[in-house]
């Protein structure tokens, strides 16, 4: 019995690890991405927040303290952790960071549209406008932004874009829509953030540099 108990056990752990890697497998989109391994330099733009939502029922009267409260919070751990001497020696290039001009349109967030009752996806189309959209000092060159799409309360996931793109003409040249599962412990801050720690750090072993 106790031995069945086990088994049992270590199928069910087995399971669990499987369906994780799996929810970890990234979607590519491919245009350029020679233009990505053979830049010297990028443009570090940071962390996009400007279409992220939320899908938790529970929470669809706290738009205003998620967006007051936790979104800077989010910003502001990634951006210590992420620091553009990090993000160089991960990429082995060149980095110029300029989260200024990708994190100020945090301030576009409607509080009462971040928070939904259902599940929230932002097709590569969405992705490419929003890139054209950017209001970017820089005028050429290689740029680097992670695009956080939405956190899913219900199935525990987090999904963002990390996204390289050409600043001259706002191609995306190689895009990766990533989930990251959150973590188990702490207050809600670190709990989610934990997911975006994920995204960033599975894609970095996995797919980076990018391969044809």
């Amino acid at each position: 019995m106790k031995r069945s108990i086990i088994i049992l056990s270590l199928l069910v752990t087995i399971s669990t690890e499987l369906n994780c890697q799996k929810m970890k497998q990234g979607i590519q989109f491919k245009n350029n991405i020679e233009s990505v391994n053979t830049a010297q330099e990028i443009v570090y733009y940071g962390w996009d927040f400007s279409r992220f939502k939320i899908t938790d029922g529970s929470k669809i009267n706290q738009g205003q303290l998620l967006y007051q409260t936790y979104i800077p919070a989010w910003i502001g751990l990634l951006n210590e952790r992420y620091n553009a001497t990090k993000v160089s020696k991960h990429l082995k290039k060149r980095v110029k960071e300029n989260f200024w001009a990708i994190q100020n349109l945090v301030k576009i967030i409607n509080p009462d549209e971040l928070v939904q009752f259902q599940s929230f996806e932002l097709p590569i189309d969405s992705i490419k406008n929003l890139i054209k959209s950017y209001d970017l000092p820089e005028k050429e060159g290689i740029g680097f932004v992670l695009i956080l799409e939405s956190y899913n309360e219900p199935e525990k996931y987090v999904t963002g874009f990390v996204t390289f793109f050409d600043i001259e003409n706002r191609e995306i040249l190689w895009a990766t829509k990533m989930r990251g599962l959150p973590g188990s412990k702490w207050g809600f801050t670190k709990y989610v953030y934990e997911a975006f720690v994920e995204i960033y750090d599975y894609w970095l072993r996995k797919y980076y540099p990018p391969k044809n």
